[in-house]
């Protein structure tokens, strides 16, 4: 965790790193972030590029936000929206985990959305037209927003509860090529918050 998030900085994750909570007993918590601490009430919004060479299965790299810890040391609900390889491609991919008695990790990808440099530029925001939910969007080279996932349960949050802000990067699965960790880098990084 950081104190502020810097306009760029880089993160790297080596192999066997990931955030998912999947049925009957996944629950994965190691990954490489930096973050920053906010409340649920105070976040407007959090730009990111991210920009990395993608070559393993489930590669990832994006923005996090981070419910407060359970005592098992993971968060009880995280949201993470980025790059992630599937399927031999780089894709754009996003998971919410939501807080309850069944917070399982759900996962959603749509091609054709990250630059052919491995790149691509998301936005997390709140939007009061929307209801105050939170929305995943890419932001395309003309600055046109496309809104891929709607988190209806962020409104029923408590408003002042603490949560981790910022990047994350992960590499859940193991290879023999070189190099061995991920290397990702954030660009052009703005998080807007309320005073």
């Amino acid at each position: 965790m950081a104190d502020t998030l810097t306009t760029s900085f880089s993160l790297q994750a080596p192999a066997i790193t990931d955030l998912w909570r999947k049925p009957p007993s996944t629950d994965t918590f190691k990954f490489s972030s930096k973050t920053i601490t906010t409340t649920v009430r105070s976040l407007k919004s959090i730009r990111v590029t991210v920009r990395a060479n993608w070559t393993r299965l489930y590669d990832q790299g994006g923005i996090v936000i981070l419910g407060p810890k359970e005592s098992s040391g993971s968060p009880r609900w995280w949201i993470k929206a980025g790059v992630e390889l599937y399927d031999g491609t780089p894709k754009v991919s996003s998971v919410a985990t939501a807080p309850g008695t069944y917070s399982w990790s759900d996962w959603s990808i749509a091609p054709g959305l990250v630059r052919a440099d491995g790149s691509a530029t998301f936005e997390l925001a709140v939007v009061p037209e929307h209801d105050s939910a939170l929305w995943f969007y890419v932001v395309k080279d003309d600055g046109t927003k496309v809104g891929l996932r709607e988190v209806t349960w962020w409104k029923a949050l408590d408003p002042d509860e603490k949560i981790e802000v910022g990047g994350l990067v992960a590499r859940p699965t193991e290879g023999s090529e070189e190099p061995q960790d991920l290397h990702v880098t954030f660009e052009d990084v703005s998080l807007l918050t309320h005073g």
